[in-house]
């Protein structure tokens, strides 16, 4: 129920996926900064953060519903103020009224359903789209409407933990996932395939996207419940990112990643990430992400707009949500 923010996004920024917390990755990934599902611009100082998020998951696939149950642990003002400052009051306004979650402090996606909109607006708009291909903005336009349709985010309580701190959860649930993943597929291979003919990019990064697109497998895939993600990346932009160059914010979120249950490799100019298992069984994904410790500067604000639980039951929400998308 917190958030980062981050600069003015394009139109096209509804899923917002991050390799790096605080800024894009690669020279490659740069260039792909407005596109669904890819990586987004510098984030901004000062706002809400939390310790540590514990993400679960499952894909009923008989109604092809996929629901998210999120737990924030820990939730205070990065700021370091007694109290919120007037920008960290702003977000926790925005975050209670608007449908907007926030998986692991936006290191790897956002929902936000508010640009989402306005992202529309723009693509519908011919002004806006003077000179783009029709076809990128067709399939832009799908995407969008699709998520309008068919994501919910849904405030659940904040609590208190059994050490005091000030908690929250969330509920997100994603219905036609299989007609979103398509059309999220279709973008990327839509956008790759303008950049790849790109005369400002760089040569080694045109052939990496070039390998990526002659392969027919999607780019984003959910089996089971195993989400799925391949993006080209070249080898000297995974070493700057992850190798011995790699700054050691981006090397401990990606070991915390791995430890957790999550994969990461990059073979021959492409990365590939995913979580969760092909079987039926809900998958979980817990990170601590940042080095600032708790303090409990965000109570008075909270308690001051919405009640606050001294005691939660989060496994058996979880599980009540999951099964039959209600809470006990």
């Amino acid at each position: 129920m917190v958030h980062r923010p981050g600069s003015e996004v394009s139109p096209r920024c509804a899923f917002v996926l991050y390799f790096k917390r605080g800024s894009c990755t690669t020279s490659v990934v740069k260039r792909f900064a407005s596109l669904p599902l890819l990586f987004a611009l510098a984030l901004l100082t000062g706002c809400l953060d939390f310790e540590r998020e514990t993400v679960t998951y499952h894909h009923n696939a008989k109604t092809d519903t996929l629901r998210f149950h999120l737990v924030y642990h820990g939730i205070f003002g990065g700021e370091g103020r007694p109290g919120l400052s007037e920008s960290e009051q702003e977000q926790l306004r925005d975050v209670l009224t608007n449908q907007r979650a926030f998986f692991f402090t936006n290191w790897i996606f956002e929902y936000n359903r508010k640009q989402i909109q306005e992202g529309l607006e723009k693509v519908r708009d011919p002004n806006e789209n003077a000179g783009k291909p029709p076809a990128l903005v067709a399939k832009q336009k799908k995407l969008l409407e699709l998520l309008l349709a068919n994501v919910r985010v849904e405030n659940g309580p904040f609590f208190l933990d059994d050490r005091g701190r000030l908690c929250g959860a969330q509920r997100v649930t994603l219905q036609k996932t299989s007609e979103i993943i398509r059309a999220a597929n279709e973008l990327i291979r839509e956008e790759l395939r303008h950049q790849a003919d790109d005369p400002m990019s760089d040569d080694d990064d045109r052939e990496a996207i070039r390998r990526s697109l002659a392969k027919a497998e999607a780019f984003l895939r959910l089996t089971g419940n195993r989400l799925a993600l391949r993006w080209p990346m070249t080898r000297g932009d995974h070493e700057k990112q992850f190798g011995e160059q790699g700054d050691g914010e981006s090397k401990s979120a990606l070991g915390e990643f791995v430890a957790q249950g999550g994969h990461f490799a990059w073979e021959r100019d492409e990365v590939f990430v995913h979580i969760g298992t092909t079987n039926q069984q809900p998958a979980t994904l817990a990170m601590r992400l940042g080095k600032n410790q708790y303090t409990p500067n965000a109570v008075p604000a909270v308690r001051s707009r919405a009640k606050i639980l001294e005691k939660f039951d989060a496994p058996a929400a979880v599980k009540a949500f999951l099964e039959t998308g209600k809470t006990p």
